[in-house]
């Protein structure tokens, strides 16, 4: 039982122990779960009724978790098994269309002609809100661990070159979407805290840190900075993870992985 000081600041039906299934999820259920949250958040949700975003902010903490939706998951294998998979991959084929319209935006066709010039070709839209997208040529003639020795440098050079997204000392750096990773999410209790940031910023209230720190982390033994622990940790790993950018992502990764168990 949380104490009368906090009440105000808890969503009814409120529960911590309705997100515990969130501990065994996999990254197809956590982008799910996720993109809930961050639908509610989007411009596009605020230009609904407040009775309607209400009604997607209470669902989402009534149910705590959504795990192996039957809709999500069938939609999800028909599209794995198509033709379309290739278009989301994180390493693809160029297609001939992509090449003929990244040529109408070139500014000055004959420079990318000359060898010494600048040739914006190969990396393109390295930008915070476009697809970070690089195009590069494989010689398929060269031996398997020859040809990904020389990605793994061409891709340590090109990471360097590229640094126009920026992150500030708070920010979440990307990690490889592991079963570590996924359990620290739940451990560091991303969804609650979501549905509980969302709920008092609909309802306006001013809820600071500490507060949400002492409602997502109850128990006394707990000898964490709670405060510390939502500013420098929770909500920059929330933010970072219901972003456009990072869904896209765990949507390839697990395109790719469950392409892979298909083959």
């Amino acid at each position: 039982m949380y104490p009368k000081n906090l009440q105000k600041y808890i969503p009814p039906n409120f529960n911590l122990a309705k997100y515990d299934k969130s501990a065994n999820m996999d990254l197809l259920d956590w982008a799910n779960n996720l993109s809930n949250r961050g639908y509610v958040l989007s411009d596009f949700m605020q230009m609904e009724s407040s009775d309607k975003i209400e009604s997607r902010i209470m669902e989402n903490i009534n149910l705590g978790v959504l795990i192996d939706d039957p809709l999500t998951r069938e939609d999800f294998h028909s599209f794995v098994e198509s033709d379309w998979v290739e278009l989301v991959a994180l390493v693809r084929d160029i297609r001939s269309f992509e090449v003929k319209n990244k040529l109408k935006e070139c500014d000055d066709l004959d420079a990318i002609t000359e060898l010494n010039s600048k040739d914006e070709f190969a990396v393109d839209r390295f930008t915070e809100k476009e697809s970070n997208l690089a195009w590069l040529q494989i010689d398929m003639t060269g031996e398997d661990d020859e040809i990904l020795e020389a990605f793994t440098g061409w891709l340590k050079r090109t990471r360097g070159q590229n640094k126009v997204i920026k992150r500030n000392r708070r920010d979440y750096k990307h990690k490889k979407f592991s079963q570590a990773t996924l359990r620290r999410w739940h451990n560091d209790r991303v969804l609650p805290y979501l549905d509980l940031h969302t709920w008092n910023v609909h309802k306006g209230n001013t809820v600071t840190n500490k507060i949400l720190g002492d409602i997502l982390f109850p128990d006394p033994k707990d000898t964490r900075n709670r405060e510390a622990l939502i500013t420098n940790t929770l909500k920059p790993l929330a933010k970072t993870l219901i972003s456009k950018n990072m869904l896209d992502r765990m949507f390839k990764v697990f395109s790719e992985q469950s392409r892979q168990n298909i083959i």
